[in-house]
């Protein structure tokens, strides 16, 4: 006879651990947003890098919920729209470098590091207008507060 009585299944909420991660990459995004041109050691890139990563990990997480072109009811093509836009960005990105090491005059192992302010305003602002549509993609989905709940908290 077996001594293992069986008490019940464990269930597994998947949901649950969704709403974590996604939780965990928001706050990472706030964290980045404070100053986009500073370098963040925990991951070793910029600020702006890690904002615009973390947007597409939420892109990652919410992507089975959006609409494409092969759901012949729907007339949105999200998952194309959104090919297209994070293709852009990432293009913008590795494009246009911020970022420049120069050694110092004189010294050969003292760098300084500068920032392109000008290209760092473009790539803000298209960061700015990504966030708010990955936003909008969420709210649109059910991934924000529901029906308007806790507007409030929402606002800086």
């Amino acid at each position: 006879m077996d001594d293992y009585e069986d008490k019940g299944s464990v269930k597994f909420n998947a949901g649950f651990f969704q709403v974590q991660r996604i939780h965990e990459v928001q706050r990472m995004i706030n964290i980045a947003k404070i100053n986009p041109q500073s370098f963040n050691y925990d991951y070793n890139i910029w600020n702006y890098e890690l904002w615009f990563n973390c947007l597409n990990t939420l892109i990652d997480e919410i992507w089975p919920k959006l609409y494409s072109k092969e759901q012949k009811h729907i007339a949105k093509d999200e998952k194309g729209e959104t090919d297209k836009f994070r293709d852009q960005m990432l293009k913008m990105i590795d494009n246009f470098k911020v970022v420049e090491q120069k050694f110092m005059d004189g010294y050969s192992d003292k760098k300084v590091t500068l920032i392109n302010k000008q290209k760092f305003s473009k790539i803000h602002r298209a960061l700015i207008y990504y966030d708010n549509y990955v936003k909008g993609l969420m709210n649109e989905h059910g991934w924000n507060n529901p029906d308007g709940e806790f507007e409030a908290a929402d606002e800086y």
